[in-house]
């Protein structure tokens, strides 16, 4: 099960612990989650398997970038505010990974990263990729020295120029590398990976600047 949140059920990024809380149990309530972990995000390619954190170290305070799980009923989350959620499945081992993949962590490596972990390397064919709400290229606009954090091929590739602006399209670059890795492109489902600028629906930090909050996205195992 995946819950893809928007505004209505955002999380302050600034708030207490006990404030993230409230609303990580409201939501666990609503999809039947025995619990909820998370990370204190970073835009890095790091991340942990639940079972190796402690555990008073599983709820906003282990710095990480992606989650990745076997246990039943347990929801791991990321937060985001533009930035691309990612679930992976592994329909033969019942192994799910969620992943906060800003432009930083995709340039960086996470997705290879959770790929190539274990649970999920010795059979990409069986893996499927969902991608949640997140700045698309419709809205995402980036000036000319973005571009020199990328290849050649992916410069070609995920942005395109209008009336003499830059847009980058995240998505497709996340797409690009899930399917280098063995992910079938027909596994790669993007039905919720609605843009979050032009939506305001979901939270954006590029709308909204510092007072945005974030879009908490859900996975578990049933």
């Amino acid at each position: 099960m995946i819950y893809w949140g928007d505004e209505k059920s955002s999380i302050d990024v600034n708030s207490s612990l006990s404030e993230k809380k409230e609303i990580c149990e409201t939501i666990s309530s609503a999809i039947w989650a025995d619990d909820i972990v998370a990370l204190k995000q970073t835009h890095s390619n790091s991340g942990f398997h639940v079972s190796n954190l402690e555990k008073d170290k599983k709820f906003f305070t282990t710095e990480g970038d992606f989650l990745i799980t076997q246990e039943s009923d347990l929801g791991i989350a990321v937060i985001t505010a533009d930035c691309v959620p990612l679930v992976l499945h592994n329909l033969e081992n019942q192994a799910i990974a969620i992943v906060h993949v800003g432009w930083k962590g995709a340039v960086t490596g996470i997705v290879k990263a959770v790929c190539t972990d274990a649970l999920f390397s010795k059979n990409m064919d069986l893996v499927q990729a969902f991608i949640g709400p997140s700045a698309l290229d419709c809205c995402y606009e980036v000036q000319k020295d973005f571009l020199e954090h990328f290849d050649e091929e992916i410069k070609e590739k995920c942005f395109v120029v209008r009336d003499e602006k830059i847009y980058y399209n995240n998505t497709l670059f996340i797409r690009i590398k899930l399917k280098s890795l063995g992910i079938f492109d027909r596994n790669i489902y993007t039905d919720y990976n609605i843009c979050t600028i032009c939506s305001e629906e979901f939270c954006s930090y590029r709308r909204d600047g510092k007072m945005a909050r974030r879009n908490v996205t859900v996975a578990l195992l049933r």
